[in-house]
Protein backbone atom coordinates (compact mmCIF):
# COMPACT_ATOMS: atom_id res chain seq x y z
CA UNK A 1 0.00 0.00 0.00
CA UNK A 2 2.81 2.25 0.45
CA UNK A 3 4.34 1.54 -2.48
CA UNK A 4 4.12 2.74 -6.01
CA UNK A 5 5.30 0.11 -8.98
CA UNK A 6 5.84 2.20 -12.11
CA UNK A 7 6.36 0.30 -15.52
CA UNK A 8 9.66 1.55 -17.48
CA UNK A 9 9.44 -1.47 -20.78
CA UNK A 10 10.75 -4.39 -21.81
CA UNK A 11 14.22 -5.92 -21.96
CA UNK A 12 14.71 -8.51 -25.19
CA UNK A 13 16.84 -11.20 -24.48
CA UNK A 14 18.91 -13.08 -27.09
CA UNK A 15 21.05 -16.00 -27.96
CA UNK A 16 24.54 -15.23 -29.25
CA UNK A 17 27.81 -15.76 -29.44
CA UNK A 18 30.77 -15.80 -32.18
CA UNK A 19 29.81 -16.88 -35.86
CA UNK A 20 31.37 -20.23 -34.76
CA UNK A 21 29.74 -21.01 -32.25
CA UNK A 22 26.06 -19.39 -33.59
CA UNK A 23 27.10 -21.91 -36.49
CA UNK A 24 27.33 -24.91 -34.60
CA UNK A 25 24.27 -23.97 -32.72
CA UNK A 26 22.11 -23.72 -36.58
CA UNK A 27 24.24 -27.09 -37.08
CA UNK A 28 24.30 -29.52 -34.33
CA UNK A 29 22.30 -27.79 -31.39
CA UNK A 30 23.06 -30.35 -28.65
CA UNK A 31 26.50 -30.42 -28.99
CA UNK A 32 26.87 -26.26 -28.92
CA UNK A 33 28.57 -24.88 -26.15
CA UNK A 34 26.99 -22.32 -23.13
CA UNK A 35 27.73 -19.87 -20.72
CA UNK A 36 24.51 -19.86 -17.76
CA UNK A 37 24.00 -18.79 -14.74
CA UNK A 38 25.10 -20.77 -11.62
CA UNK A 39 23.23 -22.26 -9.31
CA UNK A 40 22.49 -19.63 -6.99
CA UNK A 41 19.30 -18.22 -9.49
CA UNK A 42 17.74 -21.29 -10.39
CA UNK A 43 13.85 -19.78 -10.43
CA UNK A 44 14.53 -16.72 -13.05
CA UNK A 45 13.38 -16.96 -16.85
CA UNK A 46 16.95 -16.76 -18.04
CA UNK A 47 17.83 -19.69 -16.29
CA UNK A 48 14.43 -22.02 -16.95
CA UNK A 49 14.89 -20.64 -20.65
CA UNK A 50 18.64 -22.00 -20.97
CA UNK A 51 17.48 -25.09 -19.07
CA UNK A 52 14.48 -25.98 -21.40
CA UNK A 53 16.34 -25.01 -24.65
CA UNK A 54 19.88 -26.04 -24.44
CA UNK A 55 19.09 -29.49 -21.83
CA UNK A 56 22.01 -31.82 -22.27
CA UNK A 57 24.72 -29.11 -24.15
CA UNK A 58 28.03 -28.68 -22.57
CA UNK A 59 28.16 -25.62 -20.68
CA UNK A 60 31.47 -24.25 -20.11
CA UNK A 61 31.10 -20.93 -17.85
CA UNK A 62 28.60 -20.01 -15.33
CA UNK A 63 28.24 -16.45 -13.83
CA UNK A 64 25.18 -14.07 -12.36
CA UNK A 65 27.25 -11.48 -13.83
CA UNK A 66 26.14 -10.52 -17.49
CA UNK A 67 28.95 -9.10 -18.06
CA UNK A 68 30.92 -11.39 -17.42
CA UNK A 69 28.64 -14.27 -19.58
CA UNK A 70 28.81 -11.29 -22.68
CA UNK A 71 32.73 -11.31 -22.07
CA UNK A 72 32.87 -15.21 -22.39
CA UNK A 73 30.60 -15.22 -25.39
CA UNK A 74 32.67 -12.55 -26.77
CA UNK A 75 35.74 -15.12 -26.46
CA UNK A 76 34.31 -17.85 -27.88
CA UNK A 77 33.28 -20.14 -24.68
CA UNK A 78 29.75 -20.55 -25.52
CA UNK A 79 26.42 -19.04 -26.43
CA UNK A 80 24.49 -16.59 -23.95
CA UNK A 81 21.16 -15.17 -23.52
CA UNK A 82 21.68 -11.81 -23.17
CA UNK A 83 20.17 -8.68 -22.75
CA UNK A 84 19.88 -6.43 -26.18
CA UNK A 85 21.67 -3.68 -24.03
CA UNK A 86 25.03 -6.29 -24.01
CA UNK A 87 24.90 -7.14 -27.83
CA UNK A 88 28.40 -6.99 -28.92
CA UNK A 89 29.38 -6.29 -32.35
CA UNK A 90 31.22 -9.35 -32.72
CA UNK A 91 28.31 -11.22 -31.44
CA UNK A 92 25.75 -12.94 -33.44
CA UNK A 93 22.56 -13.80 -32.63
CA UNK A 94 20.93 -17.04 -33.43
CA UNK A 95 17.61 -15.75 -34.63
CA UNK A 96 16.34 -11.65 -35.17
CA UNK A 97 13.65 -12.40 -32.97
CA UNK A 98 14.57 -12.00 -29.29
CA UNK A 99 14.10 -15.60 -27.44
CA UNK A 100 13.06 -14.31 -23.96
CA UNK A 101 11.75 -10.83 -22.84
CA UNK A 102 10.97 -9.26 -19.12
CA UNK A 103 9.20 -6.42 -18.09
CA UNK A 104 11.44 -3.30 -16.08
CA UNK A 105 9.73 -1.76 -12.97
CA UNK A 106 10.59 0.75 -11.14
CA UNK A 107 9.31 0.37 -7.35
CA UNK A 108 9.54 3.56 -4.70
CA UNK A 109 7.76 4.66 -1.59
CA UNK A 110 4.54 6.74 -2.28
CA UNK A 111 6.34 9.63 0.07
CA UNK A 112 8.79 10.56 -2.18
CA UNK A 113 6.38 10.87 -5.17
CA UNK A 114 6.50 14.14 -5.34
CA UNK A 115 10.58 14.73 -5.55
CA UNK A 116 12.44 16.35 -8.46
CA UNK A 117 15.13 13.88 -8.28
CA UNK A 118 13.02 10.97 -8.14
CA UNK A 119 11.36 12.26 -10.91
CA UNK A 120 14.48 12.92 -12.64
CA UNK A 121 15.67 9.76 -12.33
CA UNK A 122 12.55 7.92 -13.46
CA UNK A 123 12.77 10.13 -16.27
CA UNK A 124 15.85 9.09 -17.14
CA UNK A 125 15.29 5.43 -16.80
CA UNK A 126 12.09 5.82 -18.94
CA UNK A 127 14.29 7.39 -21.62
CA UNK A 128 16.75 4.33 -21.44
CA UNK A 129 14.52 2.16 -21.15
CA UNK A 130 12.90 3.05 -24.91
CA UNK A 131 16.15 2.09 -26.08
CA UNK A 132 16.01 -2.05 -25.04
Amino acid sequence: GELIARRLGRVRFYLCGTPANVALWRGARKTAPFVGYDDGVPDIPETQWIATHAAGNPVRFRSTSLVAQCMAARAGVGLALLPSYLLAPELQTVDAAPQLERELWAVFHRDLKALPRLRAVLDWLLDCCGEL
